[in-house]
Protein backbone atom coordinates (compact mmCIF):
# COMPACT_ATOMS: atom_id res chain seq x y z
CA UNK A 1 0.00 0.00 0.00
CA UNK A 2 3.05 2.29 0.44
CA UNK A 3 4.31 1.84 -2.02
CA UNK A 4 2.02 2.70 -4.23
CA UNK A 5 1.15 5.84 -2.79
CA UNK A 6 4.81 6.46 -3.32
CA UNK A 7 4.63 5.61 -7.33
CA UNK A 8 1.40 7.49 -7.14
CA UNK A 9 3.49 10.37 -5.67
CA UNK A 10 6.54 10.33 -8.06
CA UNK A 11 4.20 10.12 -11.07
CA UNK A 12 2.14 13.17 -9.65
CA UNK A 13 5.45 15.34 -9.46
CA UNK A 14 6.68 14.31 -12.49
CA UNK A 15 3.67 14.95 -14.40
CA UNK A 16 3.33 18.50 -12.61
CA UNK A 17 7.12 19.39 -13.47
CA UNK A 18 6.53 18.26 -17.12
CA UNK A 19 3.11 20.20 -17.48
CA UNK A 20 5.24 23.02 -15.83
CA UNK A 21 7.96 23.19 -17.50
CA UNK A 22 5.70 23.28 -21.24
CA UNK A 23 3.71 26.55 -19.69
CA UNK A 24 4.70 29.62 -20.89
CA UNK A 25 3.46 33.29 -19.90
CA UNK A 26 3.11 36.15 -21.53
CA UNK A 27 3.38 39.36 -20.13
CA UNK A 28 0.16 41.35 -19.51
CA UNK A 29 -0.51 43.66 -22.12
CA UNK A 30 -1.33 47.67 -21.48
CA UNK A 31 -4.91 48.82 -22.78
CA UNK A 32 -4.69 52.79 -21.52
CA UNK A 33 -5.12 54.31 -18.33
CA UNK A 34 -8.58 55.96 -16.84
CA UNK A 35 -9.84 58.14 -14.40
CA UNK A 36 -6.33 60.04 -13.73
CA UNK A 37 -6.78 62.40 -10.27
CA UNK A 38 -4.78 64.49 -8.55
CA UNK A 39 -4.97 65.17 -5.37
CA UNK A 40 -3.62 67.90 -2.25
CA UNK A 41 -1.81 69.47 -5.04
CA UNK A 42 -0.26 72.13 -2.54
CA UNK A 43 0.22 70.04 -0.23
CA UNK A 44 1.18 66.54 -0.45
CA UNK A 45 0.33 65.73 -4.20
CA UNK A 46 -1.53 62.04 -4.42
CA UNK A 47 -2.18 60.81 -7.75
CA UNK A 48 -4.34 58.50 -8.42
CA UNK A 49 -4.98 56.14 -11.59
CA UNK A 50 -6.79 52.93 -13.22
CA UNK A 51 -4.58 50.94 -15.31
CA UNK A 52 -6.63 48.93 -17.90
CA UNK A 53 -4.28 45.40 -18.47
CA UNK A 54 -4.96 42.52 -20.69
CA UNK A 55 -4.18 38.72 -19.30
CA UNK A 56 -3.17 37.09 -23.22
CA UNK A 57 -2.48 33.55 -20.85
CA UNK A 58 -4.67 30.99 -21.48
CA UNK A 59 -4.76 30.49 -18.41
CA UNK A 60 -5.47 32.79 -15.22
CA UNK A 61 -2.86 33.95 -13.00
CA UNK A 62 -1.95 36.25 -9.89
CA UNK A 63 -0.50 39.09 -9.76
CA UNK A 64 1.88 38.85 -6.96
CA UNK A 65 3.95 42.14 -6.35
CA UNK A 66 4.53 45.22 -8.57
CA UNK A 67 6.95 47.99 -8.50
CA UNK A 68 6.08 51.06 -10.81
CA UNK A 69 7.11 54.42 -11.79
CA UNK A 70 5.45 57.09 -13.24
CA UNK A 71 6.89 59.37 -15.73
CA UNK A 72 5.00 62.54 -17.22
CA UNK A 73 6.87 64.35 -20.04
CA UNK A 74 10.09 62.15 -19.01
CA UNK A 75 10.20 63.32 -15.31
CA UNK A 76 9.45 60.90 -12.54
CA UNK A 77 6.11 61.80 -10.78
CA UNK A 78 6.58 58.94 -8.14
CA UNK A 79 6.38 55.52 -7.47
CA UNK A 80 4.49 52.81 -6.35
CA UNK A 81 4.84 49.03 -4.60
CA UNK A 82 2.00 46.99 -4.34
CA UNK A 83 2.37 43.67 -2.56
CA UNK A 84 -1.13 42.33 -2.37
CA UNK A 85 -2.20 39.21 -4.35
CA UNK A 86 -4.67 40.19 -7.43
CA UNK A 87 -6.47 37.44 -9.20
CA UNK A 88 -6.74 37.61 -13.00
CA UNK A 89 -8.84 35.40 -15.16
CA UNK A 90 -6.98 34.18 -18.23
CA UNK A 91 -7.80 35.77 -21.62
CA UNK A 92 -9.27 38.97 -20.03
CA UNK A 93 -9.18 42.74 -19.57
CA UNK A 94 -8.78 43.91 -16.14
CA UNK A 95 -8.28 47.37 -14.57
CA UNK A 96 -6.03 47.78 -11.81
CA UNK A 97 -6.35 51.11 -9.57
CA UNK A 98 -2.94 52.49 -8.22
CA UNK A 99 -2.12 55.63 -5.86
CA UNK A 100 1.00 57.32 -6.22
CA UNK A 101 2.23 59.64 -3.69
CA UNK A 102 4.68 62.30 -4.81
CA UNK A 103 6.44 65.61 -3.71
CA UNK A 104 6.03 69.35 -4.24
CA UNK A 105 10.17 68.92 -5.87
CA UNK A 106 8.75 66.34 -8.63
CA UNK A 107 5.58 67.86 -9.68
CA UNK A 108 7.79 71.09 -9.83
CA UNK A 109 9.86 69.25 -12.24
CA UNK A 110 7.59 69.04 -15.09
CA UNK A 111 8.87 71.16 -17.98
CA UNK A 112 7.32 74.18 -19.47
CA UNK A 113 5.73 72.47 -22.39
CA UNK A 114 4.20 69.91 -20.14
CA UNK A 115 3.05 72.92 -17.60
CA UNK A 116 1.80 75.03 -20.81
CA UNK A 117 -0.23 71.65 -22.15
CA UNK A 118 -1.71 71.23 -18.76
CA UNK A 119 -3.45 74.54 -19.12
CA UNK A 120 -4.22 74.18 -22.91
CA UNK A 121 -6.26 70.82 -22.66
CA UNK A 122 -3.03 69.25 -24.66
CA UNK A 123 -1.42 66.45 -24.41
CA UNK A 124 1.90 65.08 -22.64
CA UNK A 125 3.82 61.82 -22.88
CA UNK A 126 3.06 59.42 -19.82
CA UNK A 127 4.85 56.60 -19.01
CA UNK A 128 4.46 53.43 -16.68
CA UNK A 129 7.58 51.11 -15.94
CA UNK A 130 8.70 48.77 -13.56
CA UNK A 131 8.19 45.03 -12.93
CA UNK A 132 5.21 42.29 -11.94
CA UNK A 133 5.68 38.87 -10.64
CA UNK A 134 3.03 36.75 -11.92
CA UNK A 135 2.48 33.46 -10.11
CA UNK A 136 -0.33 30.50 -10.55
CA UNK A 137 -0.50 28.44 -7.79
CA UNK A 138 2.94 26.68 -6.52
CA UNK A 139 3.64 25.74 -9.91
CA UNK A 140 5.60 28.91 -11.31
CA UNK A 141 6.50 32.35 -10.88
CA UNK A 142 8.12 35.45 -13.06
CA UNK A 143 9.05 38.66 -12.86
CA UNK A 144 8.68 40.65 -16.15
CA UNK A 145 9.17 44.09 -16.80
CA UNK A 146 7.28 46.59 -18.87
CA UNK A 147 7.47 50.35 -19.86
CA UNK A 148 3.23 51.44 -21.12
CA UNK A 149 3.79 54.41 -23.21
CA UNK A 150 0.77 56.72 -23.91
CA UNK A 151 -0.12 60.51 -23.82
CA UNK A 152 -1.62 61.64 -21.30
CA UNK A 153 -4.75 64.10 -22.39
CA UNK A 154 -4.49 67.26 -19.57
CA UNK A 155 -8.37 67.78 -20.36
CA UNK A 156 -9.41 64.38 -18.72
CA UNK A 157 -7.10 64.92 -15.83
CA UNK A 158 -9.63 65.28 -12.52
CA UNK A 159 -8.38 67.06 -9.76
CA UNK A 160 -10.20 66.63 -6.67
Amino acid sequence: MINCFRVFAIAFTLSLLMLTSCTTTKPLEYGGYENLRISNVSTDPTVNVDVKLYNPNPVGLNIKAVSMMLEVDDKNIGNIDLDQSVKIKSKQEFTLPFTFSSTLPQVATLSTPALKNFFTGGEVPLKLSGTFTLQKFFLFKRTYDFEYKDNLRMKEIRKD
